[in-house]
């Protein structure tokens, strides 16, 4: 099964598609998951928002950034915050099964976190273009559909650990919820 074939698989039957994960390079799919993501969200909503001369919601914290420069540096700068949440995410992910005697391989988790945070981005896409151009791109909005796609990026964390690492329901639910509270906490405070 090839990367796209795989990654479209996941939308509709991801137990199927983190079972064909588990024979596939890692973390060198992972990695590629986590590029098509975060160009993707660099070129179909935050290049958008640029041109569309928005502003964040709120100031950004990034103090280098002026708000009216913030999407259009976010275009380049998405790709180097995703490739850097996944390793931290994928890091945290083998260092707590470590530290709890669990099975670990960091290279099948980097995978896993990689195709999880992928899958669910064609909708997440067409949401965020829709918004956009609808006019109703706004924090409220976006912060309840994006708390659920979240949820959705969390599941299938916890599928992915329990068909390719072998976990427990447990150890998957509290280690997939764990490190995507970290990948939403670094969220917060860089993606206005």
């Amino acid at each position: 099964m090839d990367f796209v074939r795989l990654w479209l698989t996941g939308l509709l039957h991801p137990s199927t598609t983190m079972e064909t994960l588990r024979t596939r390079p890692a973390p060198f799919w992972g990695f590629k998951a986590v590029l098509v993501r975060f160009v993707g969200t660099s070129l179909l909503v935050a290049l958008p928002l640029a041109l569309l001369e928005r502003t964040p919601f709120q100031p950004s914290y990034l103090v280098f950034i002026k708000d009216d420069d913030y999407y259009l540096m976010l275009v380049f700068l998405f790709p180097v915050f995703g490739v850097f949440t996944w390793l931290l995410m994928s890091s945290c992910t083998h260092v707590g099964l470590r530290l709890f005697s669990r099975p670990t391989e960091f290279d099948r988790i980097a995978n896993v976190i990689g195709i999880s945070m992928l899958i669910p981005m064609p909708i997440v896409w067409v949401w965020d273009l829709t918004m956009i151009f609808t006019g109703a791109y706004a924090l409220a909005p976006m912060a309840v559909s994006h708390t659920l796609f979240q949820t959705w990026e969390t599941a299938l964390g916890v599928i992915g650990l329990k068909r390719v690492m072998g976990l427990n329901t447990r150890t998957s639910v509290s280690v997939a919820t764990g490190v995507n509270l970290i990948y939403v906490l670094l969220g917060a405070l860089f993606s206005r």
